[in-house]
């Protein structure tokens, strides 16, 4: 047709390389908490396998059951819990394990930076660069992969003041690409007023 083309998430832009990033929106007021981050001794660990095989939820919640056992960690998977009930799930948590397996992130990992929670995620270098750029800081979740989940879990455990000076850069980022401003400019640019 010739009109432009929109996607929700940098990663996308590997498929359809002339089309828009528009970003994912989220309302951050809904997300937001005072809840102190990383003071218990066990850190609560959570994961929302909504689909197991993308989270790549066989690969780290073996590892985060194994740091129970050893103390380091509480971990919870979350399911069938309604979204109205999830800023409150998030407030309680110290990190959120997002998805291991596509390189990307989404609607999930934004209101997991909303909250000021930290994020552990596989996120492509093609995503961050993207992202950055139009953020005009770094995607604030430490590279994570299957292949290193227990080692930065123990990291987190260990430099917590690092970590949570990671995680309260979240809602910045999140109001700069995912609070609607950035989709509503990107639309008016590149279709409404095009």
């Amino acid at each position: 047709t010739g009109l432009p083309t929109f996607v929700s998430t940098a990663g996308l832009l590997l498929d359809l390389p002339g089309a828009h990033f528009l970003g994912v929106i989220i309302d951050p007021a809904k997300w937001e908490n005072s809840e102190p981050l990383l003071v218990r001794e066990r850190l609560h660990v959570v994961h929302a396998p909504t689909n197991p095989i993308a989270k790549g939820t066989n690969f780290v919640a073996p590892v985060a059951r194994a740091l129970q056992d050893e103390g380091l960690v509480d971990y919870t998977e979350l399911r069938g819990i309604p979204n109205h009930q999830m800023p409150a799930v998030f407030a309680q948590a110290d990190i959120v394990l997002d998805q291991f397996r596509a390189g990307d992130y989404g609607v999930g990992a934004c209101e997991t930076m909303a909250s000021g929670r930290l994020v552990l995620a596989h996120v492509s270098d093609q995503v961050r660069n993207e992202v950055e750029r139009r953020a005009g800081m770094s995607l604030p979740i430490p590279e994570t992969t299957p292949g290193n989940v227990e080692e930065v879990l123990r990291d987190v455990a260990a430099r917590r003041d690092h970590y949570r000076g990671i995680a309260a850069q979240g809602p910045e980022f999140v109001r700069r690409l995912h609070n609607g401003d950035f989709s509503r400019d990107t639309l008016m640019r590149n279709f409404l007023d095009a």
